[in-house]
């Protein structure tokens, strides 16, 4: 389903990264809501990017 909705962005001009859920899962500080997900993909999404230009 995940990767359905990837294309169909990408085909908008979206640039699409898909994160599997296990190296988002440490990011995750407490409760889960959607705003907590979020701040816990945007938190992954960042620490993978500094990985990469090490």
């Amino acid at each position: 389903m995940l990767t359905f909705f990837g294309r169909i962005l990408r085909e908008q001009g979206h640039d699409v990264k898909l994160i599997p859920a296990q190296f988002v899962k440490p990011f995750v500080k407490s409760n889960k809501n959607d705003f907590l997900d979020a701040e816990a993909i945007a938190e992954a999404q960042l620490a993978a990017a500094l990985d990469h230009n090490r």
